[in-house]
């Protein structure tokens, strides 16, 4: 299902998004048409955060882990309490020391008994702890390896250049197009209930009516699932190891 398609404020990335049950299936499936390496996961860093750092911190100084636990534990829900007003979009919070210091009192008492851990937190907050993955996006383009210096991570290679929260750098590079795979829980859960449904289908009788865009209804043996919708064909998926056609109506479902 693709969203939408638009030019980058100000930059020459183009961004396409599109929605799917899975997405690891339609990176194989790009890759094995385009070509494996041109078709490269963008890279993302992953930045220190402040609950992580301080236990990180925490273990290194010998804290006990149970201290590190409970300054922790609330400092979050305090400072989002204290300092978010109606309206604020609660996806953009960040949790800052700053913030933590002012309105947790477990947490102003733990930094007041290890000032340690509190010089260290401001050399390390948001610095990058290790290289990631973007959770959809991908770089499709001919001939990539020659148009940037890959790199690999788990055996896998992946582009050089971050595209995230934290850094945009392909948004000034431009020239390559994004496309955001997103893997939607939604929609491998509709998958899952209409194999199951045809599961038990397929232990009560051997063949099924299927009802046709034009209304016509045809008893149908195959190889093939399709699942349609009131406004026609919204889906054909090829199943491996059966010899039915079922149509649902995925409005009723």
């Amino acid at each position: 299902m693709m969203l939408h398609s638009f030019l980058s404020k100000g930059h020459s990335v183009v961004v396409h998004n599109t929605d799917l049950s899975d997405r690891d299936k339609v990176l194989d499936q790009l890759r094995n048409y385009f070509g494996y390496e041109n078709v490269v996961p963008i890279s993302n860093y992953n930045t220190f955060k402040l609950k992580t750092l301080v236990k990180d911190i925490g273990k290194f100084y010998g804290v006990p882990f149970e201290e590190t636990n409970a300054a922790t534990r609330t400092v979050e829900d305090e400072v989002r309490k204290a300092t978010m007003k109606h309206g604020d979009d609660k996806n953009l919070f960040v949790l800052k020391y700053e913030d933590a210091i002012v309105h947790s009192p477990s947490f102003k008492t733990f930094i007041e008994k290890y000032p340690q851990i509190a010089e260290s937190i401001q050399v390390l907050f948001k610095q990058n702890r290790s290289l990631g993955r973007h959770a959809g996006g991908v770089l499709i383009a001919d001939d990539l390896p020659n148009k940037m210096p890959l790199i690999t991570s788990g055996g896998e290679p992946q582009s050089p250049w971050v595209e995230g929260v934290n850094y945009k750098h392909l948004e000034y590079i431009g020239n390559f197009i994004k496309y955001d795979l997103l893997g939607l829980e939604t929609l491998r859960l509709i998958e899952r209930s209409i194999e199951l449904i045809i599961k038990k289908e397929r232990n009560e009788r051997k063949w099924f009516e299927v009802e046709l865009d034009d209304g016509t209804k045809r008893k149908i043996f195959g190889d093939q699932l399709v699942v349609t919708s009131n406004r026609g064909n919204v889906l054909a998926r090829e199943l491996r190891s059966t010899d039915d056609i079922v149509s649902f109506d995925v409005s009723e479902m």
